[in-house]
Order: C-alpha cells, then structure tokens, then sequence
C-alpha cells in the first residue's frame, strides 16, 4: 500500500479546457478534455463567453462556438480563447457548445 500512493503521484493529471457561460446572476462552467460538441445540463440565457482552451497532455483548442440547439445545431457565435467576457450581442439561450480548431481564424497556430 505504500507504494501505491508515491506511484499514483507520478502519473500526470489532464486538465481540462473551460468554457464560461454568463447570465444575468447566474453562470455554468463546462470542462472536458477531449474535442467536440456537448449538450449543456439546464441551459441558461448567456449574454458573455469565456473561453480557456489550455490542456495538458491533450492538444489546446482554440475554437470554440456556442448553439441555440442540443446537438451542436444553430450556431449563436464562435471564439478564440479568452479569460475576459466576450459578449454574444443579444442575450440568448446556450444548449451546446463545440471546441476545437477553426483553420480560418488567427488564434489558431
């Protein structure tokens, strides 16, 4: 048994990327590690983003767009990363989110 504990502290721990919802008074964190799209538990209306696309041991995503519908459908706005609320315009309903890469916008290397 005393082995173990030294052994389980030398294998490396993923963090996850984070995805910041903000609402009037209320807010929702999603992390995960692996890219994708992904249904958010009780939707709530979002009116800024946050977006922290930093992993270990899995590649960084640096997109990610937010969507009226489950299942990725009805896209409200994508981003690059950031830790400062980036606005959606008008206030509206998150249901799923996608991360990963987007080739065609600069924060991506």
């Amino acid at each position: 048994m005393h082995l173990v504990l030294p052994l389980l502290a030398t294998i490396p721990l993923a963090t996850a990327w984070r995805v910041g919802l903000w609402g009037h008074g209320v807010s929702r964190q999603l992390n995960k590690t692996p890219w994708g799209c992904y249904n958010v538990d009780n939707p709530i209306v979002v009116g800024q983003l946050t977006f922290d696309g930093v992993t270990n041991n899995y590649p960084d995503p640096c997109w990610v767009v937010v969507y009226r519908e489950t299942g990725c459908v009805g896209p409200i706005k994508g981003m690059c990363p950031s830790l400062t609320g980036v606005s959606i315009g008008t206030a509206q309903t998150v249901r799923s989110v996608k991360v990963g890469s987007n080739p065609t916008q600069n924060c991506c290397p």
